[in-house]
């Protein structure tokens, strides 16, 4: 039996409010109707420190971890067009791809893009564009462009993520459309004699996909790349498909209490899930107040301020020190993996992170005293963040901070206590960098 060969529809997704935030409101009916016109396509979003505070972020690292799709980090970023430009990085990520489209979350999939779509995978041409309304007549728009991968990077000899993005360092991405500014100098000189460019779209059947569907395509969306349409008709509609993936979509919007039709999740997350100390307390007898937790409950407020003011976030964190776990499960709501080392055992942690239902992305260890087990581990691990609460010596502090200075982002609890200043203080000296005090916590950058 012949596998099918990997397809792709890659996305960006960036910022929190504005233009940038309504992209939010798309991706329900997005993934709802992708999941009816190209079942066999894969979604691949690359997004910024936005997902991991936004309330729907949540589904979507659920469907990550379930591989209904791909998540890829790219880091902070205020430029818009440098944002949009990143779902192009599909192309070295997925060399082997068959092909590869860039697509608008706020632009809903449709049948006569399917159409489009295999024209141009059935035929010679290696770059793919779509002009299907009148006033559309650039070759390739931002968010209505493919290609077959190894072609393209053959052809173009753009080998590499690294040497495409260099070419843009001459354009001020921060203005919206430069981003086809930079296509139409880059990449279409190129490629333009294996162009093919969609215009008079002819529909034809497809086994694979819903029938009742194709009648629909023009009711919900007047033509291809068209945003901001029929959001809630789309969702209505595909709720009522019986499918795997659209039941399994509803019972995790459910779960974080989602309502896609009413568009209740359109917003930065702040309060949704705080008070956890409080939580705590009462499901766990008292636990903050234990001596051996030096959390205490009035920290919580300065933590919160503190995370909010810098926009903090996380891709992978390592905490050293997790003593029972409750600065974890604080930082598991802007953390997509907290990797956790401890010299001794509390099981009571692990009752912490199950009623949270955290427990699928921390990684807990326990590790020798003398510190040579985590420096091991930590020497060639991959991590975006760190943050410190072990040992409260000045010298253990110190090579703490050695070992885990190379991530650029630190967050420290205890900031009253003088071995801590003093260690940090060292750090300042050796490394620049920028330190935000709030009570007990602070929080040290040099990116």
């Amino acid at each position: 039996m012949v596998q099918d060969k990997l397809k792709i529809i890659s996305y960006s997704l960036f910022g929190y409010s504005g233009r940038n935030g309504n992209y939010w409101a798309y991706i329900p009916s997005m993934l709802r109707a992708h999941s009816l016109l190209f079942p066999d396509y894969k979604v691949v979003i690359y997004h910024d420190d936005s997902l991991f505070n936004m309330q729907y972020g949540k589904v979507l690292l659920q469907l990550d971890k379930e591989d209904f799709l791909d998540l890829n980090y790219m880091g902070s970023n205020n430029k818009l067009c440098e944002s949009m430009l990143w779902r192009c990085k599909a192309i070295w990520d997925y060399p082997d791809a068959e092909v590869v489209f860039f697509r608008d979350l706020d632009s809903c999939p449709t049948y006569r893009e399917r159409c489009a779509n295999e024209e141009f995978r059935n035929s010679k041409f290696y770059v793919h564009g779509i002009n299907d309304n009148k006033a559309h007549s650039i070759p390739l728009m931002g968010g209505m462009w493919g290609c077959k991968s190894k072609d393209f990077i053959k052809m173009t000899k753009y080998n590499s993520w690294k040497f495409f993005t260099s070419l843009w360092k001459n354009f001020d991405l921060s203005i919206h459309g430069t981003d086809q500014l930079f296509l139409g100098d880059f990449v279409l000189p190129k490629i333009h004699r294996n162009l093919l460019v969609c215009k008079d779209i002819k529909l034809k059947d497809f086994p694979e996909i819903d029938k009742d569907i194709k009648t629909k395509d023009k009711d919900f969306i007047p033509y291809i790349g068209a945003a901001g349409y029929a959001r809630t008709a789309v969702i209505k509609y595909c709720n009522s498909k019986d499918t795997l993936f659209i039941n399994k979509l509803k019972v995790i919007e459910t779960e974080y209490g989602i309502d896609a039709i009413t568009h209740n999740f359109c917003k930065k997350e702040t309060a949704v899930n705080r008070n956890y100390l409080e939580k705590i307390n009462n499901q766990f007898d008292n636990v903050i107040m234990d001596p051996g937790s030096i959390l205490l409950s009035n920290d919580e407020d300065d933590f919160w301020s503190l995370l909010d003011e810098v926009s903090f976030s996380a891709k992978r964190l390592v905490e050293i020190g997790t003593a029972r776990g409750i600065s974890t499960t604080l930082l598991s709501e802007v953390c997509k993996e907290i990797w956790t080392f401890d010299i001794e055992s509390y099981p009571i942690r692990y009752d912490i992170w199950k009623y949270f239902k955290i427990e699928n992305k921390i990684y807990s260890y326990i590790v020798e005293k003398d510190g040579l087990e985590l420096a091991s581990i930590i020497y060639n691990f991959d991590f975006d963040t760190a943050f410190i609460d072990g040992n409260h010596i000045y010298e253990w502090i110190v090579r703490d901070i050695f070992l885990v200075q190379r991530c650029g982002r630190i967050l420290f609890h205890d900031y009253h206590i003088e071995s801590i200043r003093d260690a940090i203080s060292k750090l300042i000296k050796r490394e620049g960098g920028e330190l935000t005090i709030k009570g007990k916590y602070a929080y040290w950058t040099n990116k």
